[in-house]
């Protein structure tokens, strides 16, 4: 089921998607869904460093990024909401028989600017997925060595 953004900083559950106008309101601010998922003192523990309380600042990093990150999808997505609005008060004063949401550059799945927004989407989270391996390899090398 889709998350509306407004209920993301109540769930402390994993998120199995978004809103389409919070997916959007995320592709063009350029944050990656996946930051939006709650974390857990778990997920900063590891065997090595059992530091409690370094895993809890970097919990509370991780979750005040989060919150940020919300708002900044909310304000996106907010603003993104006035345009069409707006458009369609434009187009509606004008007798305009094209699309408002096609006017703005935000139309459906069919649509150039959709399919080109999405492979750019997933080419940034490939990107992120061979950084991180790489990131992973290395710490496991480095270990290794030790």
């Amino acid at each position: 089921r889709n998350v509306p953004i407004q209920h993301l900083r109540d769930i402390n559950e994993p998120i199995a998607s978004l809103t389409p106008r919070s997916y959007d309101a995320c592709l063009r601010l350029g944050i990656d869904v996946q930051t939006l998922q709650p974390a857990v003192l778990d997920d900063f523990l590891d065997d090595r460093h059992t530091d409690v309380v370094v895993a809890e600042k970097q919990l509370k990093h991780a979750q005040s990024r989060r919150l940020h990150n919300i708002g900044l999808i909310e304000e996106e997505r907010n603003r993104a909401q006035r345009e069409v609005e707006r458009q369609e008060q434009k187009s509606l004063a004008q007798g305009s028989t094209m699309s408002h949401l096609s006017s703005i550059g935000i139309a459906g799945p069919q649509s150039s600017t959709y399919l080109e927004l999405e492979r750019r989407r997933l080419e940034k989270v490939e990107r992120l997925r061979k950084k991180e391996m790489l990131r992973l390899v290395e710490a496991e090398r480095k270990s290794a060595e030790i």
